[in-house]
This record gives structure tokens, sequence and C-alpha cells, in this order.
């Protein structure tokens, strides 16, 4: 063999060593493919985290198993080859953290359900290896964040999950993340107040790599050198500090030097001087820019421009009346393509300098005053483009005059329409049905009038059709909903208008889960198409002339979904049956024909949260004053009905209740002792009926009554001292037309809240 053959030889040999040992860890990979990859000490880990943690709906119920490949449960990823956790993303709610977090109804809506509460483990501290934890969008309920030396994360999102308390120090140590995700603009906590804390941010010094930060909703009024931490950040390139409680601007710095920084967004700090910082305008690569909510109010010194953000595409200034000037309109790039200056004092000429914005797919215009400004010459100053994009119009409680103009179908690409609470007036265009791309068309609150076109019928893309509270007349029938596939929410109320569909079986298009219709015209009969709408979260049909019979039970059945459902004010016949669905929060019944005795709560029910069944024709029995399931019930409206008999001793039950009315029946008997045991309770009224015996003791614990009403009834004996000493939050007492002592006490001038009081 040659010496040139026998070098071509081994450096052959040499390549395919080179090719075996690259590709041997991937064969034996895919080999590995049926096999446990999972690491059993890190599947161990994860075990006990899971057990830390409440899961109602299950999202972790694939983590189970002593043998089982952790790499194959919900939510994780491991690295192919060496079998370590890299990734953990349990985030909730599918993202949308923006729904509501604090009310009565979080614990009733299975939504709410996907929330992972609990403790965190420090054994999720074992996987060394871990890069990427998502933990946004679930309910901590206030603990502090655990985390501190899980040395090798890169991605870090707790964002949207309340937690509370201090933010530990130690997340400096993550010496390689890239993105930091604390915000919690939308889970803080009225209640208890507390949120995200920190007194400084030296902490973030150390994260030299960091490249999103997003501190949003963190009280950070104490953290005075925010600014020269966040200055100091080579790498950052989005910045994210809304709703900080931020305070000093740094008005004397006129050049920041995280020149790379893309996104800022210091919207809803509370600046102590009304002056831009001119520091915003060296920052000539950004992207999007939000200053909404700071209430910068001195106009622009003229050094600095927009026009030096030649790559701006969103610009977010509401609540700022700086931008009330044309020259500074005229300086902005013309490829933004959102603008947002709702509430910035805008005045006429500024519509002129907006025109040339051609690429615009969003523009809200809300809250400033354009009352001498009709909407047809807007949209005209607006749209000098040939073919505007726009995808977004908000013009919201503007004063804004005239018709909607026929040529509002030429913005063919326009997806959401906000027009409500302006003085707008005519009819509804027919040219509206040509917007095929339209979602969402908010038209309340105005003076519109006529007929709604049937072209509305032909957007198949719109989700929310809101137009209440106008002088709009005619009948609806199934051609204006004919091709609505898409409608989720649609509300109607207050308008002279009759639903009436042509076919008696008529079933719907669409899936609503908001429909509000109330003093529409629906009657004589109940709408039958409503049980086909099983997505329904909220429903109100009050005051809309119905005058038939309640459907059967199957009616409550049809809602799984059901919050709020109030059908108040009509003529609706017959015994009232409750397979209460679960998820009821409020149930309106009130002013109908209803008769018979008050329905018991089925076993398993809840007795919703607020419960009105005044005015009607109940009598009899109190069976669901002594039902299970009434212990979130926050109030009890049963009077003015026909209710009779001695109240039942079942008050230990209604833990909750802050308003209870049960005047104008026929009940007699003592006042029930347990209602002493309802410690929320706020208004008692019990006037006009047939109550006898002397004001029990219990009712000294009722430390948070407001309001008493307990007149005309045949009580007797003396008012007791204590009612000046221990109800001293009373602002309407009433007593009169009873039998009690004339002797009033002069423990009662201790009330000094009361304004309306009456004993004889």
């Amino acid at each position: 063999m040659s010496a040139r053959c026998s070098i071509s030889y081994f450096s052959s040999c040499h390549l395919c060593l080179l090719i075996l040992l690259v590709l041997l860890p991937l064969c034996l990979s895919d080999q590995k493919s049926d096999d446990v990859l999972c690491i059993d000490g890190e599947r161990q880990a994860l075990i006990r985290f899971k057990d830390n943690l409440v899961d109602e709906a299950g999202r972790l119920a694939s983590w189970v198993g002593e043998k089982s490949d952790c790499c194959r449960w919900a939510g994780i990823v491991c690295d192919n080859i060496t079998g370590h956790v890299h990734e953990i993303n349990l985030r909730g709610l599918d993202g949308h953290c923006d729904k509501v977090r604090f009310s009565f109804y979080k614990v009733r809506m299975e939504g709410f359900k996907q929330l992972i509460r609990g403790d965190l483990s420090p054994s999720l501290l074992e996987l060394k290896q871990l890069e990427h934890l998502d933990l946004s969008c679930n309910d901590f309920e206030e603990i502090q964040i655990p985390f501190g030396s899980l040395r090798n994360l890169r991605y870090l999102n707790l964002s949207e999950s309340s937690f509370g308390g201090i933010i530990p120090p130690q997340i400096g140590n993550l010496s390689e993340l890239r993105v930091l995700s604390l915000g919690s603009l939308f889970d803080y906590n009225p209640i208890t107040k507390r949120t995200l804390t920190s007194t400084n941010m030296q902490w973030l010094s150390s994260l030299r790599w960091l490249q999103h930060l997003d501190m949003s909703g963190t009280n950070l009024s104490k953290a005075t050198d925010w600014f020269h931490v966040i200055n100091a950040l080579p790498s950052l390139l989005q910045l994210e500090m809304s709703g900080c409680r931020l305070t000093d601007a740094h008005l004397n710095v006129p050049i920041l030097n995280v020149t790379s920084l893309s996104m800022l967004d210091l919207s809803y700090n509370v600046f102590d001087k009304p002056s831009i910082p001119g520091w915003i305008f060296s920052l000539t690569n950004l992207v999007s820019l939000d200053l909404s909510g700071c209430d910068f109010g001195d106009p622009l010194p003229s050094i600095y421009s927009f026009g030096n953000l030649t790559f701006l595409k969103s610009l977010h200034v509401s609540w700022n009346h700086f931008m009330n000037s044309p020259l500074l309109i005229k300086g902005i790039s013309s490829n933004l393509i959102s603008l947002d200056m709702s509430s910035c004092g805008l005045s006429t000429p500024i519509l002129d300098s907006l025109g040339n914005l051609c690429n615009l797919r969003e523009i809200d215009l809300s809250s400033n005053d354009f009352s001498n400004i009709s909407l047809t010459y807007l949209l005209q100053s607006l749209f000098k483009c040939k073919s505007p994009s726009l995808e977004s119009l908000s013009i919201i409680d503007s004063e804004l005059s005239g018709p909607i103009p026929y040529s509002i179908g030429q913005l063919s690409s326009l997806k959401s329409l906000f027009l409500y609470s302006n003085k707008l007036n005519g009819s509804i265009p027919d040219s509206i049905g040509r917007l095929s791309s339209l979602e969402i068309l908010d038209i309340p609150y105005n003076q519109l009038s006529g007929n709604i076109p049937s072209s509305i019928g032909q957007l198949s893309k719109l989700e929310s059709f809101w137009f209440s509270d106008n002088l709009l007349a005619g009948v609806v029938t199934e051609a204006h909903f004919a091709n609505l596939t898409s409608l989720t929410s649609l509300d109607g109320r207050c308008n002279n208008l009759t639903i009436r569909p042509q076919a008696a079986d008529w079933i719907p298009p669409f899936k609503l889960q908001y429909l509000y219709l109330n003093s529409l015209n629906l009657g004589p009969q109940f709408p039958l198409w409503l049980q086909s709408q099983r997505d329904l979260i909220q429903l109100d049909i009050s005051n809309t002339s119905i005058s038939s019979l309640m459907p059967p039970e199957s009616f409550w059945r049809s809602f799984p979904n059901l919050i709020v459902l109030d059908m108040s004010q009509n003529h609706i016949k017959g015994t009232l049956t409750l397979g209460i669905p679960a998820s009821l929060a409020a149930l309106d019944l009130s002013s109908n024909e209803f008769s018979g005795e008050l329905p018991s709560v089925s076993n398993g029910s809840l007795v919703p949260g607020v419960v009105n069944l005044s005015n009607n024709y109940f009598v009899g029995s109190h069976q669901l004053l002594c039902s299970n399931g009434v212990e979130e019930a926050t109030m009890l409206n049963l009077g003015n009905n026909s209710l009779s008999g001695v109240i039942p001793e079942c008050w230990e039950k209604w833990r909750s209740l802050m308003v209870l009315n049960m005047e104008n029946n026929n009940l007699s008997g003592e006042i029930p002792r347990t209602m002493g045991s309802i410690p929320n309770l706020v208004i008692l009224s019990m006037r006009e009926n047939k109550i006898s015996g002397r004001l029990p003791a219990s009712l000294l614990n009722l430390t948070r009554l407001q309001i008493l009403q307990l007149g005309r009834n045949k009580l007797v004996g003396c008012i007791p001292s204590w009612v000046g000493t221990k109800l001293n939050l009373l602002r309407i007492l009433n007593l009169r037309s009873n039998n009690l002592n004339e002797n009033i006490p002069h423990e009662l001038c201790h009330l000094s809240r009361i304004q309306i009081f009456g004993s004889c």
C-alpha cells in the first residue's frame, strides 16, 4: 500500500470513527424510545412536588407510577440523551390570566378548577438541570417565591399566580436567566391588599444575560435604585414595569445605556413630575412603547420627537395630555401599527395629523371630547389611505354625533368596532354586513333608531354583538342570526325590539355564553330556543313580557355552567322546582307569579350566593331555609309573598348571609334564636308579619348589622339596651307598630350613625 493510500485509509477510518461516535448516542436514544428515559431521583422529586399541590382538574393525572417515564408526563420535557428534566410547563387557563380571580364566582366556575394551588415543595430544587419553569396563571394564594438555587434556569415565569411577600434576592443567583416574569397585574387581592414587593433591585444586577423582565404589578415604591439597576443590564430587550408604583422617572438622565431595548412598558405608574423623561427618545430600537396612565401633561420640548423612534410599531399613551400636539403626532413613524391615545384631551386639529398613518391596524381615541365632530368626518380624517388595513377602531365615550356612515362597510379588514356611549343617531347601515372579518360590534348607549338590518346575520365571524340602550325598534327574526355561528355574547337590552322566530322549533346557529335581553319583548310564551344554549354563563331575560308557565326541571339542567340567571319582572306562572346547577351564583325570579311552597334544594346542590324570590305568591312551609348547601349564600330575599307559619331554627347554616329580607308575609312565632349565628348579616328585614315574643338576646351578636326592620309585628317587652351598645353600626332601626314598652333605653344614644329611627 502506498503512503498516499495509507494516509487516505487512516483518514477514512478516522472519519468513520467520528461518525460512529456522533451517531451512536442517537441510535441508542432511538433504541430506548420504548424504555424509561426518566431519571429515578428526578421522578421522585416531581412526585413529591405534585403531592404538595391541589389539582382539582387533574392536570397532573399522568404524574403517577414509581416506574413510569416522567419524561412523558403532562408538562414535562426531558433531554433526549441524558434524561434530565429540562422543562416544566404548568401554565393555567391556557394563558388567559385576565379572568376574574377574586370573586364569589371563582369557587363556582369550572374554569377556575384549572388553577393549580397549594405549596411548592423544595423537592423541585433537586432538578439541577432544569432550564425552563412556567407556573403562570395559577393561584398559589400569596405564598412566597421559593426558588433561588436552580442555577441552570434560563426561563422563569411565575406571572399572574398570586405569589405574595418579598421577592427573594436569591433569584439573583439564577445567573443564566434570559426570561424572568413575575408580573401580577390581574391577581392583586383587594381584600388582603398583598402583592409581590421588592425594597431594592440589587439582586437583578447579576443577571447579565437577562433579555426579558416583567415586574408588572409588583410594589417597587421603596426600590429607589430601580432605574440604575435596569440601566446596567447589558442584554435587556424587553422591560415591563406597569403598575409598579414608581415615582421617580429620572428626568435628569438624557440617555439610557440599554440601547438594545425594543419594548418598554412604564404604564400606570404615578410619577412625581408631569414631564415625560427625555431618555425614552434615546431608545432608537424601540418597537413598542407604553406610557398609559402616567399623567404626563407638560408639553414635550422641541428637542425630543417620536421621529427618532423609526422602528416604533406600537405606541400606547392614554391618559397623557402631552400628546395634544399636531407637530408631535406628525413625527410618528408611518410604520406604526397600534396607537392608543384615549383620554388624552385631544382636539380637532389632531385628527388631520393622523391621516398619514396608513399602516395602522389598531387605533383607540376613546374618552376625548369630539362633541363638535361627526363620525363621518372623523373617519374621513383618519383614513386618507386608499386601502386602510385597520382591524380595530375604538372611539368610546367621546360625544361623537351623527349617523354611522354607509362608508363604514369599506373597512374590509375591521375585526372590532367600539362606538359605545356617544350620541350617534340614525339607523345602523346595511353596509355593516360587508365587514366579513368583524368579530366585535359594540354600539350601546347611543341614540340609534330604526330596525336592525338583516345583513348583520351574514357576519359569520362575529363573536360579540352589543347594542343595548338605544332606540332600536322592530321585529328580530331568524334572518338576523342566519350565519352568526361564532356568536358567544349578545346584549340588546333596553330597546323597543321584539324577538320573534318564525319557526317554533328554531335552534339558533350560535352557542352563547352571555345573553342580555331585558326589557325586550320575548313573550308571551317562554322562548324554548334558550334551552339549546348549553354554554350560557349569564342569562338576563327580565321584563320581557313572558306570561307562560315555567318550563319543567329539565330547563335548569340545560345550563351546567350558568352563573347568573335573571328572569324577574315577568308574569311567569307555576310552582318552582330547583335542580340548581352547581355553578349558579345569582338567581333572581322576583316579581313574577310563582306559587306553591318554597322549593327545597336537592342533595348535592348549592343555594346560589344571591337568591331573590320576592314579590311572588309562595306559601306554606320553609323547606328551603333548612336545606343543606346554604353555607355560601350572601343574600336571601323572600319578601312580599304569602309565607306563613313559624320561622324554623336553621340559621346557623347561613354563615355567609349578609342580606335577609322576609318582610310582608304572614310569618308568626318568635324570632329564631339562631338568627344570632349569622355573623356577617348587614340587613335584616322582617317587618309586616305576625312575629311575636321578645327580641332574642342572641341578636346582640349581629355586630355588623346596619338595617334592622321589625316594624308592624306583635313584638312585646322592652327594647334591650344592647341594641345601642352592641349594634352600633345601625343606620336604620324600625320597631314601630309593635307592642313594645314605650320606654326607650338611653343606650340608644350610642347609635351615632342612625339616620332613621322608629319605635312607637
